[in-house]
This record gives C-alpha cells, sequence and structure tokens, in this order.
C-alpha cells in the first residue's frame, strides 16, 4: 500500500501481462479461502489461522522476489502488474482474515477503500477494481514494547506463585 502510494497516488494500477510467477500466486491465492474455511469448520481454528498467515507470507514473497521498488525505475508497466497483484492480496486478506482479527480486517478493508466483502467474494484476484483510489497506509498493530512483554511475564509468575496445588 505504501509503495502504490507512493508511486500511484493512491490508485491501484493497472495490470499488464501476467508472468507464470504471476499465474502461480493468483492460483495459490484462489485456494486460500476453501482451506481456511474448511479448517474453521472442522474446528482447526489454530489450522485456519496459519493459513491466514500464509496468504500473508505468498504476498510477502511475491513482493520481495519481484522488488518493484526496483523495478519502478526500469519497467513501469511490470511494477504495475505487481502492485496490483499485491493489492489483491492484501484485499484478501482483509476477508479471510476477519474471522481472528476483526478489527485488524476492518481497517485494512477500510484503507483498501473496500466495502461489504464477504466470504464469497475472497479468493478473487480483482476485489479492488484498476483505478480505485485506496487510503494511506497505517499500521494495523501497535509495536509492543520490551517493558511491557516484561510486566506480563512478570504478573503472570506472580499468579503462579499464588496458585497452590
Amino acid at each position: 500500500m505504501v509503495l502504490t502510494n507512493k508511486y500511484y497516488d493512491g490508485f491501484v494500477p493497472e495490470r499488464g501481462l501476467l508472468t507464470d510467477d504471476d499465474h502461480q500466486v493468483i492460483s495459490e491465492l484462489k485456494l486460500f479461502p476453501a482451506k481456511i474455511a474448511k479448517s474453521i469448520e472442522a474446528y482447526r481454528y489454530r489450522e485456519a489461522l496459519m493459513d491466514v498467515m500464509n496468504l500473508a507470507r505468498l504476498g510477502n514473497k511475491y513482493l520481495a522476489d519481484e522488488e518493484p521498488w526496483k523495478l519502478v525505475k526500469t519497467d513501469e508497466v511490470r511494477t504495475k502488474t505487481i502492485m496490483n497483484i499485491a493489492l489483491q492480496i492484501a484485499a484478501n486478506l482483509s476477508v479471510v482474515s476477519e474471522p481472528f482479527m476483526p478489527f485488524s480486517a476492518h481497517k485494512l478493508a477500510s484503507m483498501l477503500v473496500l466495502d461489504q466483502l464477504s466470504w464469497k467474494d475472497a479468493g478473487s484476484d480483482v476485489l479492488l477494481e484498476e483505478g480505485s483510489k485506496i487510503e494511506s497506509a497505517q499500521l494495523l498493530f501497535r509495536k509492543i514494547e520490551d517493558s511491557e512483554i516484561e510486566a506480563q511475564l512478570k504478573k503472570l509468575e506472580t499468579s503462579k506463585l499464588k496458585i497452590k496445588w
């Protein structure tokens, strides 16, 4: 989202010709919603959440492999395609993460200016229309400082000491 705002003023870029890698990523994207739903329906929530995280990893790996921040200097058309696909993955994350992180999913959907998406929409590689405007990226999660972690660990340790078997 940051790169889309930086390079394209927040407008979803148009998609050009797809490479084999693009087709592979889109094929994988389309499988996630059914996989996640199947795990949820079988009460395997940890497995479902891992697949949500794997979808995020798919997007991160795609961006890391394609390096649009370098490519933008030499191949604008290819960069637009990469950014479009990456945004489609983010849009799908806003749908499939909702059962686990409803507030973060809503915040992501708001940044992407997505309204009224439901599970049946997930798996699509065209949730965001080319030329539509997204908002500026914001942090979805605040950083937890080491001091906060230490304080919580001390609380847990104290409560463990109070429990007598």
